[in-house]
């Protein structure tokens, strides 16, 4: 035990890593924070100590950032976003300690502590996933992955749910051994047994008979340049070439992934004839990736955009990157902020999207998510409240070679099916490129690195989850009870205050 109070913060980081992926030892991650609990000390030791817990953890979880494939130029800068950024995430592990310090000092009946501390996490893990800075990158709720039931949740309540039911058992086991009363323990584990009952009869659920669309995805599996290169353009052509005789199927939409050619395809002639020999061959519209470009005025803006090409070599429809990467495409708030423009970290000049429509092939509505817009429940939940029958997913996540990034990003985009009742086809440059039913099930995937194309019959669903219906009514509601119970929390206090006074 002296060893647990003095390392906690340790103990807490290597089970925290075990639950998340690679190893995904979800049932660990009830048991990640209970050292830290233990761990003694003033509110500011204990903010510093989960501080450091999340320093380690978002530094185990995004090293995958120094790998991207940048000129030599702007490494520096990669190094030094990446400390930022983890210095950043790793605030809210202590704004927590912090919390968590305070709240277990005062003399708030147990049972209000065993709601209120998971509910500030969610407030907290809410606050940090939103805004031009959010980034929604290994949430607690992503380490239940691995128990696909406990996960059919998130379709009813959200994914924050899971966050919340995930330190309710570890508040809960640690108050029972604290004050060796199971009841704390028992009623954690009744809400996680009913959640596996509702994932179970989810599970179980016949799915209706609808209409269907078939769908070829693409993976070239060729490696994105940052700048014009001849030798990209023969492996592209090569490879959509082989890709073109592998596809004997009669398809209605063939999806190509982010940057599925080099420069912009609206002013490649080059480009538009390689599409336009796919388009002939199989006779189906392409949906792509590509930068784009409209004037605005007496300067260009810039996109990151996904063209719907119809079987004419029509551009019909499009749909431009609503959420950039912060740093990465563009300095977040320079839209409104002019005089940020003027300063160079390397970033992209992109501009966000003003409009989250659904496109449309053969009367089938579907929403696009471009590269890291698939980690935001809000952004499939926008495409589906306005009539999207399924999602697809386009990345090119070549950049950051055989880490653990590409592999995380794809199944955060599991969610997303999972919470809106909804399939997802994702078309990746490199891997990894998948069919994802309703239920956040893997029908068929491609490795990364891999060449080759994946064919389905896409369930067109109308159906509407609870959670696509009322959005994040979860984390919402905790809001209001964090309210409430800090409330009573200072009326007890001040009642208390005013009794030592009358003595």
């Amino acid at each position: 035990m002296p060893a647990l109070r003095k390392y906690g913060f340790l103990f807490s980081f290597v089970l925290l890593s075990l639950a998340f992926l690679p190893l995904n030892l979800y049932v660990l991650a009830y048991f990640a924070f209970i050292p830290l609990l233990f761990t003694p000390g003033s509110p500011k030791k204990r903010a510093f100590l989960y501080y450091l817990t999340g320093v380690f953890f978002f530094s185990s979880r995004l090293y995958w950032i120094l790998f991207l494939q940048v000129e030599p130029r702007v490494k520096p800068f990669l190094a030094v976003g990446f400390a930022l950024m983890v210095l950043y995430l790793a605030l809210y592990f202590g704004a927590f300690g912090f919390l968590f310090g305070i709240i277990e000092k005062s003399r708030t009946p147990t049972g209000l502590k065993l709601i209120l501390l998971p509910s500030l996490w969610v407030l907290l893990e809410y606050i940090r996933n939103h805004g031009a800075m959010g980034f929604p990158w290994s949430p607690l709720w992503m380490s239940q992955l691995g128990d696909l039931r406990i996960s059919q949740t998130a379709s009813l309540l959200g994914p924050y749910y899971l966050s919340w039911l995930t330190l309710l058992v570890n508040w809960g086991i640690f108050l029972s051994i604290r004050y060796r009363r199971a009841v704390y323990a028992l009623i954690p584990l009744l809400f996680v047994f009913a959640s596996e009952i509702y994932g179970v009869l989810t599970l179980k659920k016949p799915t209706e008979q609808t209409e269907k669309i078939r769908v070829a995805l693409f993976q070239p599996n060729v490696l994105p340049r940052e700048y014009y290169d001849p030798e990209e353009w023969r492996e592209t052509e090569n490879a959509f070439q082989e890709l073109n005789r592998e596809l004997k199927d009669s398809v209605d939409l063939i999806v190509l992934s982010e940057s599925a050619l080099p420069g912009f395809y609206r002013f490649s002639k080059r480009a538009q004839e390689l599409i336009g020999e796919i388009i002939d061959i199989h006779g189906a519209p392409v949906l792509l990736g590509t930068s784009d470009r409209e004037r605005a005025g007496k300067e260009y803006l810039f996109y990151n955009s996904a063209l719907l090409i119809d079987t004419s070599g029509r551009i019909t429809s499009k749909y431009n990157k609503t959420h950039l990467v912060p740093f990465g495409e563009w300095l977040p708030y320079e839209d409104r902020l002019p005089f940020l423009r003027n300063i160079n970290l390397g970033q992209g000049n992109y501009t966000p999207g003003r409009e989250i429509s659904p496109l449309v092939v053969k009367k089938a509505k579907f929403g696009v998510l471009i590269c890291f817009e698939s980690i935001f429940p809000e952004i499939s939940r926008a495409f589906c409240r306005r009539g999207a029958g399924f999602l697809v997913n386009i990345t090119s996540d070549g950049w950051y070679g055989r880490t653990l990034g590409p592999v995380e990003h794809f199944h955060l985009a599991r969610f997303r099916a999972i919470e809106e009742g909804r399939y997802l086809v994702r078309a990746a440059k490199t891997g990894i490129s998948a069919v994802v039913d309703d239920k956040g099930r893997i029908v068929k995937s491609l490795g990364l690195f891999e060449r080759g194309l994946l064919t389905a019959e896409i369930p067109l669903f109308q159906r509407e989850t609870f959670y696509a219906r009322y959005g994040h009514f979860f984390p919402q509601v905790i809001m209001l009870i964090v309210v409430i119970l800090l409330f009573i929390m200072w009326v007890r206090k001040v009642r208390k205050n005013q009794e030592e006074v009358s003595r």
